[in-house]
């Protein structure tokens, strides 16, 4: 008995690179899935401000020394981290906004290397893996049913990735790496957004 073959299961290496255009992040992001991920963001002041304090050398300081020093102002968009190995902290103000109360809201925030989110108290919360990889983790749940208002936290950014700073083989490490902060946003998610993406990406599996 023959069995029907869609046009999708005869050419699977086109069907995959068409996947690989509605699901990604470059030139089409504006008119494939990555639009409808999000339901609401916000950036910049007044809903996210960003003060950082660099460790000297390759420090690593305790939280209530870190919160203790003098911080400066920059832009999310603006500010490289860097060399290798050293340590940055960054304090974030956010103020969630009205329309996003009743909603889980999340921090983006990819430092384009390791980091740790902490609490205003020094509890830490969640490590975050920044970059473009398979491994990226760069989102950080602020309120699950949010109230409109301020919140304070600290990141505390290693420069430095998952595995170290070497190229994955047998190279040594890159010891004047740096690592550019992409904006910095406060997000809430559109569920069918994301049960759509995950969908596909079980597809291109």
């Amino acid at each position: 008995m023959e069995t029907h073959m869609s046009y999708l299961q005869k050419h699977p290496d086109v069907t995959k690179s068409r996947l690989d255009t509605f699901m990604g992040s470059g030139q089409f992001k504006d008119v494939n899935v990555q639009a409808a991920l999000y339901e609401a963001r916000v950036s910049g002041a007044p809903h996210v401000q960003l003060e950082v304090w660099a460790a000297p050398g390759t420090e690593r300081p305790t939280f209530e020394h870190a919160i203790a020093q003098k911080y400066t102002r920059i832009e999310g968009s603006d500010h490289t981290f860097g060399p290798s190995w050293s340590t940055h902290w960054v304090r974030v103000s956010l103020e969630i906004p009205r329309s996003f109360a009743g909603k889980e809201v999340r921090l983006l925030f990819n430092p384009g290397c390791e980091a740790m989110v902490w609490t205003v108290d020094g509890m830490p919360q969640q490590g975050i893996t920044g970059g473009s990889g398979a491994d990226k983790r760069v989102e950080y749940v602020v309120q699950g049913k949010a109230t409109a208002g301020s919140v304070t936290l600290y990141v505390e950014v290693a420069c430095n990735g998952m595995f170290g700073l070497g190229d994955y083989t047998i190279g040594p490490p890159d010891e004047n790496r740096s690592f550019q902060l992409k904006p910095v946003e406060l997000v809430v998610r559109r569920v069918s957004g994301f049960a759509l993406y995950y969908d596909l990406s079980v597809l291109q599996q």
